[in-house]
Order: structure tokens, then sequence, then C-alpha cells
């Protein structure tokens, strides 16, 4: 994803989804039909946006797809160094029609990509924290597919696929692993859980939510489930 450049350098690498995402996801969207958001964070620390998603689909469907809305939270990681959570930065997100990554083996349940990054003056330890509620699904065999220009394990324990990147750039693509047996300066995924929604053609939305550890100013990620 080409975002805009502000007045910081170019930031953070991560890109979420389950069926998100993070998962977090093939070419970007083009500039007009993307819906790209910039939060301006006094405090990176308590730095959050919720709702987004792409433009909805039409109501009158006669089988609704499973459709998500992410939410995005920055923290501090394991490596962070004291002060960084007050310091400031631009957060800037794209939600995407459309499964713009494709990890080996898996395919996505959501139809939404988020690509995000946060911009900063100068490179900081942080962690994405990057929750997908999706919609006329159920949980079983949700993931979270994420696609970043770092290295990383997945959830089979070995090295994620080098792949091109939706913003034509070298990157890796794979399943994250599970938090429980992840270090924590490592991307993972939280247990998948539920919530009730009687709009929703399963009666309940799935709750996805992945942690991504980054160094900003390495790039743009992108993930879904």
């Amino acid at each position: 994803m080409r975002l805009p450049r502000p007045r910081y350098s170019r930031t953070a690498h991560a890109a979420a989804g389950a069926a998100v995402l993070i998962a977090a996801l093939a070419a970007t969207a083009p500039v007009a039909s993307a819906r790209v958001q910039t939060k301006p964070c006094a405090r990176i620390g308590t730095c959050t946006v919720s709702g987004l998603a792409p433009a909805p689909l039409p109501t009158a469907t006669r089988n609704p797809v499973p459709q998500g809305r992410f939410a995005l939270k920055i923290t501090t990681a394991p490596t962070s160094t004291p002060g960084t959570a007050n310091q400031s930065g631009d957060l800037v997100v794209n939600p995407l029609s459309g499964r713009r990554i494709t990890c080996p083996g898996y395919t996505l349940k959501s139809a939404d990509t988020l690509a995000f990054q946060l911009l900063t003056k100068t490179p900081l330890h942080i962690a994405y924290v990057v929750t997908e509620r999706i919609a006329n699904t159920n949980k079983t065999g949700i993931r979270f597919c994420l696609a970043a220009p770092f290295a990383f394990k997945t959830s089979t324990g070995k090295q994620a696929q080098a792949t091109r990147l939706p913003d034509g750039t070298a990157g890796y693509v794979g399943l994250l692993p599970g938090c429980a047996n992840t270090p924590a300066a490592a991307p993972c995924m939280e247990p998948v859980s539920t919530v009730r929604d009687s709009a929703s053609t399963t009666k309940v939305d799935v709750i996805v939510r992945a942690r991504i550890p980054v160094l900003t100013k390495v790039g743009d990620p992108w993930g879904g489930s």
C-alpha cells in the first residue's frame, strides 16, 4: 500500500488479518477507491482507531458473505525504551475490499484486508494489536494471515514464505502462531472468541486478535482472517 508521506518518515511494518488481515490480504486498490485514514497521535501509547471497514456491501443480498470490521491499537513492545509511549506519530490505516494477500493452504474467511503503519520521526519499537470482528461466519478454522516486509515464524514453526507484497516490494506472508507459545517479541494471534449478534447469519460475530511487534520505519504491513 502506498501511503501518503506526511512530515514523518515512513514507518512500521505489520499487517494483520484473520481472514482479516491483518489478512492482514494483490495489488493495492486505486487511490480513488481507497479509504485511507490518518490519525495524529500526540501519545502513541494511547493511540487507537476502530470501525475500520471497506465500503459496505449492498443490503439486498441473498447470501451475505463474511464481513469484517477492524480496530487497531498501538502499545509498547518488550523492546521499547522508556518514554516510547509518550512519543507522537501519525497512524495511517487503509481497509480494503478483497483478499489482498494469500497464506499458503488457507482460505481467508473475510473478504476484507487491512493495511496500516505508524509514521514516526525516529524508529521506535512498538506493537500493533489488530482486532477483526467478522459477521456471517463461525470461528471454525479461523486463523490470522500476516503479510509484512520482515521475516517471522508461522503457525508451523517455520519461517514465513517469501512473497511480493501488495505494493510490489519483497516481503513475507504466513499464518500467525498462537500467543501462548510465542515469544513476546514475535507476531502471534490470541485465542479466537465470539460475541452474540442477531444480525449475523450465524447469530454470532467472530473476534480475531493479533499482536504484531515491529520497529517503525520498516514498511507497510497487511493482515486479515
